[in-house]
């Protein structure tokens, strides 16, 4: 069978498909190729910066604790709050992201997570330990968002045949 001057050859379900290794230009809109691209770009931009933010502190909790005089014991309670409300956040937040969307509780978690850790870093102007447990303890329960149903989220950027 001919069309479109190629051959298709038959599949398993008994329709056509392109022969392997040949173009498949058709079968999507013009400029799709250039803003699935695109799309992959920003997310995987928002990605790695979502992750600087949520690893950020293991970099400068030393700091933290010579500069405010914060024992271990004390950085632990800092790093506790966020492991503890991320886990919390990763059940909460499954069901609330089934309601929101995907795309967008990607974007109030990035969002969340740029501003929290912001307000922790203006936080250093009063160096209470326990605005610095609260401040990421909202961090962890809102970078819980972005990993609750991040396995959705590609529902609405892979094309499907």
């Amino acid at each position: 069978m001919d069309t479109k001057g190629k051959e298709l050859r038959e599949n398993r379900e008994g329709g056509y498909c392109p022969p392997t290794g040949g173009s498949v230009a058709g079968k999507y809109p013009i400029g799709f190729g250039l803003r699935r691209g695109i799309n992959w770009l920003v997310v995987g931009l928002l990605y790695t910066s979502f992750y600087l933010c949520r690893y950020n502190f293991s970099l400068v909790n030393k700091n933290v604790s010579d500069e405010f005089g914060f024992s271990r014991k004390e950085v632990g309670y800092i790093i506790s709050a966020w492991l503890l409300a991320y886990a919390f956040g990763q059940i909460i937040n499954g069901l609330l992201t089934d309601r929101l969307g995907g795309k967008r509780a990607m974007l109030i978690g990035a969002a969340g997570t740029v501003v929290l850790n912001v307000c922790f870093g203006f936080g250093s102007y009063v160096g209470i330990l326990g605005l610095f447990v609260i401040i990421r303890a909202l961090d962890g329960y809102i970078a819980g968002i972005w990993g609750a149903r991040n396995g959705q989220n590609k529902h609405g950027m892979v094309p499907t045949a």
